[in-house]
């Protein structure tokens, strides 16, 4: 009992001299230590695109949401018998619940985060001269948050949240929907700036 007892007042009592221990990895990747070279910003921009290859994107739901719902798509009861998901696009009798929305909708906001995120990378990496790299990255980044925001509003509507920034706060991260007619003005200024 006296060397279990003792055993546990070493081991508490390691833990205690080694709290105020605070060791940094030199070699682990942050936000503040990436995004300093032209390689790791074209990655930034990359990162924007990859979105496209999600389930929400053009890997996998995407079609459902935007061919679906056209007359000349014919569903046969074998090709959507496992995945429920598609007869309700196809029928427009979608619930919040149904697997494509949801997946749509959240990886076209990431596409856009991303696309936020490139853009104020590029604008704050002061280390990299190559001014016709940054701005062909930028036009990439612009056109596709402009993208990202066409395939939310035609799915969704124009009384979306829109942001051209990443979020902050709280009050950033639950932006209020946009007034009607006034996404596409943000569309069409992003693409301008692409081009």
């Amino acid at each position: 009992m006296k060397k279990i007892l003792f055993l546990l007042i070493f081991i508490s009592g390691s833990f205690m001299s080694c709290s105020d221990l605070e060791l940094v990895n030199p070699n682990d990747i942050t936000s503040d230590s990436f995004y300093q070279t032209e390689q790791e910003l074209i990655y930034a921009v990359n990162g924007a695109y990859n979105i496209m290859q999600r389930n929400g994107g053009w890997g996998r739901y995407m079609f459902y949401a935007i061919n679906g719902k056209g007359e000349d798509l014919i569903y046969t009861f074998k090709a959507s018998a496992g995945m429920k998901e598609v007869p309700p696009m196809c029928n427009y009798t979608i619930n919040a619940s149904n697997l494509i929305c949801n997946e749509v909708y959240q990886d076209m906001y990431i596409m856009a985060y991303a696309a936020n995120l490139a853009l104020e990378k590029i604008d704050a990496a002061t280390m990299v001269k190559n001014e016709a790299l940054k701005n062909r990255l930028r036009g990439e980044a612009y056109f596709l948050r402009g993208f990202a925001y066409f395939y939310l509003t035609i799915n969704f509507g124009d009384e979306i949240p829109y942001r051209d920034f990443t979020p902050k706060s709280e009050d950033d991260y639950f932006a209020k929907p946009l007034e009607k007619g006034k996404m596409f003005d943000y569309i069409v200024a992003d693409f301008k700036k692409a081009s």
